[in-house]
């Protein structure tokens, strides 16, 4: 039990940290999005700049999107594995880190092995 209660604190830091990098990310894509808006719009037209902005716009929303849901699910799973809580919150959020490779995914498989386990099942149980 001690073994599986490590494992799951180890995940758990994996997790918060995947989800603060993630977080770092948000700033950069903003960032990138913006200065890709500014060079395009080198133009005399005075609308140009608005309309390139009116393109790129939802695409830096699906980026932010899915930042925002990596970021924010991977801190919550992270907590809820140090809680030994909603075990299939974390089994969720597993699944959807395999779209994150390399490091998303080495986490979700190791994640997804973790919280198969009857032992693992057993320390949730407790927690109801």
């Amino acid at each position: 039990m001690n073994s599986t209660r490590l494992q799951l604190n180890i995940l758990g830091i994996f997790h918060l940290f995947n989800g603060i990098i993630t977080g770092l990310m948000i700033p950069f894509v903003i960032s990138v999005y913006t200065k890709d808006v500014a060079g395009i719009t080198q133009s005399a037209h005075p609308f140009a700049s608005y309309a390139n902005l009116q393109a790129v716009t939802p695409i830096l929303k699906v980026w932010l999107g899915l930042l925002c849901l990596f970021c924010v699910g991977n801190i919550f799973s992270g907590i809820y594995l140090f809680l030994r809580r909603r075990r299939g919150f974390s089994f969720g959020m597993a699944v959807v880190n395999l779209l994150a490779p390399p490091f998303g995914s080495v986490v979700a498989i190791f994640t997804i092995l973790a919280l198969r386990r009857p032992a693992t099942c057993a320390l949730y149980q407790d927690k109801l």
